[in-house]
């Protein structure tokens, strides 16, 4: 088997179908661990960790009676010890790969179904190929980045100093990442979504809750904003917004587009295998992952939705292909209850049906919502945030919703509860350790089941005395 792209959903198909006991070449261009490692999730969550602990300097520290200032930052420092986290998750790629699967440097390419091109070499594929390109920053028709003012969150990840003053053109995860990272060494930072609400692809009540929080940490946010026009001069990146019936201008030191990532489709040879595409997504059977051109998989952010372009959900898709690759029996990714994370100081954590999705398929729902200031660990941790649960009436919990400080942490138990199809009473009856935020939830399904200790309706919770 060859697979083309060493990035999560690549690699795990290749170590996978290794373990099945065929031999497997695994296509890289650049270095083995893909965007996730490399320019996404582990960079951005390591300056996150230094985010952290900046933010915990000021008002936080002095509300316990340590009175601490921010004296400087060691943007090298930061920097240094970031690629350090990034260069040892590397290795360990690397190691994992080395003896178990051929790894070739290189570009690959499609030139038929069995046979990919690399810088004019061609290696042959006896079982199956595997796409696993990955993805590219999103452009914008109208704004052409430069690197300097205006940054694609690739540059963004490569910028070596801290803006004075930051726009960020987009209120999804990504740009809710990097404006708290931002803001936490010291720059102004604004949000701007053109949709109502940040994370707009989420229940309601999640991006409402977001953009509370985030405002406590001093980023603003403009949502329904529609950009006119952008220009860059010697001192500044200037954004001409329509917000309702008024234009205004936002000026500021640079600009990130943070609308997402597209698949890296283009010139890979997909056409010349038969392939079509849709909207620039590889269309597939979810049950294996196999596309119209037999033997040919896609994975990872080369997929349409439901698909996710997040690294655990692309883990998933490449052990799934290599099961079907070796004739083991498959079962569809269930996509809508696989959690879905914003990370940041304060985070997003988001698994199953929004109450308007649960709604919209005629389902008689119940929800039960409370501030995570609402039990006792919320309150020493002094952050805003949220924990909403949506549910049938009398049937199991459909979804669960969470904004605040480690909701990644805490979503894992959610997923289970959801995943399993227990009903509200049946995750009431699990005993969660005190105090802790998951406490927020008990606190929830408890009501929901009708037994409620200190919720006394599904709208609020209120504080033990």
């Amino acid at each position: 088997m060859v697979v083309v792209g060493g990035g999560p959903a690549g690699y795990a198909c290749a170590l996978r179908v290794a373990d099945h006991g065929m031999s497997v070449a695994l296509v890289e261009a650049d270095k083995v661990g893909g965007t996730c490692l490399h320019r996404g999730c582990v960079p951005t969550r390591a300056m996150l960790q230094a985010a952290a602990i900046a933010a915990t300097i000021g008002a936080p520290a002095s509300r316990w009676g340590i009175h601490a200032t921010l004296d400087s930052l060691d943007m090298t420092q930061v920097l240094a010890t970031r690629d350090e986290v990034v260069d040892r998750n590397h290795r360990a790629v690397q190691g994992h790969l080395a003896g178990r699967v051929e790894t070739l440097r290189g570009r690959g390419r499609l030139a038929d179904t069995r046979t990919v091109v690399i810088e004019g070499d061609r290696v042959e594929a006896k079982k199956a190929v595997v796409l696993a390109m990955g993805s590219v920053p999103r452009r914008f028709a109208a704004i052409e980045p430069d690197g300097e003012r205006v940054l694609t969150s690739d540059q963004a990840m490569r910028l070596d100093r801290v803006p004075g003053s930051a726009l960020i053109l987009g209120g999804g995860a990504i740009g809710a990442e990097f404006s708290q990272i931002w803001a936490a060494f010291g720059s102004e930072v604004t949000i701007i979504e053109r949709g109502p609400r940040l994370l707009p692809f989420e229940d309601e009540a999640v991006g409402t809750a977001l953009a509370r929080a985030l405002r406590r940490h001093g980023i603003n946010s403009l949502v329904s904003a529609h950009t006119q026009q952008v220009t860059v001069d010697d001192d500044a990146v200037h954004v001409q917004l329509r917000l309702g019936d008024k234009i205004s201008t936002r000026s500021a030191d640079v600009l990130l587009l943070a609308a997402g990532r597209d698949p890296a489709t283009e010139d890979a040879g997909l056409y010349t295998a038969g392939i079509e595409l849709s909207e620039g997504y590889v269309p597939v059977d979810w049950n294996g992952l196999e596309t119209d051109a037999r033997g040919v998989y896609a994975v990872g952010d080369l997929l349409p939705a439901p698909s996710q372009a997040r690294a655990h959900v692309a883990y998933a898709e490449g052990m799934l292909a290599a099961e079907h690759i070796a004739g083991r029996p498959t079962t569809e990714i269930d996509y809508v209850n696989v959690p879905r994370i914003t990370h940041g100081i304060i985070e997003t954590a988001c698994v199953g049906m929004s109450e308007l999705e649960a709604r919209a398929e005629g389902i008689e729902v119940e929800t039960s919502s409370a501030p995570m200031a609402a039990v006792a660990k919320g309150l020493m941790l002094g952050e805003p945030g949220m924990t909403k649960v949506v549910a049938e009436r009398g049937g199991s919990v459909l979804g669960v919703h969470i904004v605040g400080p480690n909701a990644s942490e805490t979503i894992a138990e959610a997923a289970a509860i959801v995943n399993y199809e227990a009903s509200a009473a049946e995750a009431a009856d699990l005993v969660r350790p005190h105090p802790t935020l998951a406490e927020s939830a008990q606190e929830l399904y408890l009501a929901m089941a009708g037994r409620p200790l200190h919720h006394r309706t599904h709208g609020s919770l209120e504080r033990p005395g």
